[in-house]
């Protein structure tokens, strides 16, 4: 869906500036006199969710010799259009790296390509209020952001369904019950990216009933490439005992069974 964010300038308690060098004077944002030549930043904490930008534009009064400037703030962190790269890029922060509005409005449509961003950001501004005659100020009376909104409904990933046997594994376990059950481990000690989506370190749980058959949907890992963890955990008597199956890519299939995708690693440190 497209948006449109009016944003005018008529209460300095929800902008962060320097007070001896800006104020807030009627409904417009300007700079306080004497006017300063060292062109002052002004912020603010209000922030839209963007998966787009797409126009940009401001209400201004704009005497000889002055200028508004702004960075595009998202997710904390200031981009500018470099004219001479032809493209967007991190701004150091200066007053030299920012743009006025009319090159922003032309240069919208490239921010999320040119930035490489895969994901909705959180846009905020720094605006610079600049003269070069202490006689002027500029006068900033509104912005109007104009942008898109896509929800981030990710796709699920593919899953595999493992199944299979103790038997397929190893004999001589207890049977299973619903006081010592045995269960099929599978996890991940860090953090990897499947295809544009993060998958978190991971442990999953899965239990075999009781005539010692397992069924366990977990996702696939052929696609980056990543091995997963698998161990069994039983009772020996009172204790609590595990088996490690030696590390494994789950495949993107539907299904595979459990003693072609791994086996027991044949020695135990207790």
């Amino acid at each position: 869906m497209s948006y449109s964010d009016l944003i005018t300038y008529n209460s300095a308690t929800a902008l962060s500036f320097d007070n001896t060098l800006v104020q807030i004077s009627g409904v417009a944002l300007t700079l306080l006199p004497p006017f300063t030549l060292t062109n002052p930043v002004v912020t603010s904490q209000h922030q839209n969710t963007i998966s787009a930008l797409t126009s940009f534009s401001e209400v201004s009064t704009l005497p000889a010799f002055t200028a508004i400037q702004y960075q595009l703030v998202l997710n904390a962190l200031p981009f500018w259009y470099n004219a001479l790269n032809a493209s967007w890029e991190s701004s150091d922060g200066s007053f030299s790296q920012s743009n006025d509005a009319a090159t922003i409005n032309a240069q919208a449509a490239l921010v999320f390509s040119q930035l490489n961003l895969i994901t909705s950001q959180f846009l905020g501004l720094n605006i610079f209020l600049s003269t070069t005659n202490v006689l002027n100020a500029p006068i900033l009376t509104s912005n109007t952001i104009g942008y898109s909104w896509v929800n981030s409904n990710a796709t699920a990933l593919n899953q595999c369904l493992i199944t299979g046997y103790l038997a397929d594994l190893a004999g001589g376990y207890p049977v299973p019950t619903l006081v010592r059950p045995i269960q099929f481990l599978v996890s991940c000690d860090h953090g990897f990216f499947h295809g544009t989506r993060f998958v978190e370190p991971f442990t999953k749980v899965f239990n075999f009933n009781s005539l010692g058959y397992l069924s366990a949907s977990v996702i696939e890992t052929a696609t980056p490439g990543v091995k997963l963890n698998f161990s069994v955990t039983y009772y020996d008597g009172q204790s609590l005992k595990s088996t490690k199956l030696f590390n494994a890519i789950v495949p993107n299939q539907a299904q595979i069974n459990l003693s072609n995708l791994s086996a027991t690693v044949p020695y135990d440190f207790g």
